[in-house]
């Protein structure tokens, strides 16, 4: 994927080269350090899911389904923290990604 390092590039590149099963993504913020986007339509995995199992499996999956993600943020660039605080399974209308770099002052 090139190994971008600042987070434009990977978000241009994720969205760009995602395949076509994963949800179209939009930036919300964006800071030189931190970008935060979310899905801008509907899982139909999660949706899927949601008709199978009970509300405690939901949660259960929501913490290891989209691991692919963070691998795939990471195969990018290792030094992004990846935080995924809102999800389908979880009860939430959107999926969040919250990508971080480390402040290189420090």
């Amino acid at each position: 994927m090139g190994n971008p390092q600042d987070l434009d590039s990977l978000v241009e590149t994720f969205r760009i080269k995602s395949p076509p099963w994963v949800t179209l993504v939009e930036f919300v913020y964006r800071t030189p350090n931190k970008a935060i986007i979310r899905s801008c339509n509907h899982c139909w995995e999660a949706d899927a899911v949601k008709k199978l199992a009970d509300k405690e499996m939901q949660l259960f999956l929501a913490k290891h389904w989209c691991v692919h993600d963070e691998a795939w943020v990471k195969g990018f660039n290792p030094k992004v923290k990846f935080e995924q605080p809102k999800h389908f399974l979880r009860g939430d209308d959107h999926c969040e990604f919250t990508l971080t770099l480390p402040d290189k002052r420090k």
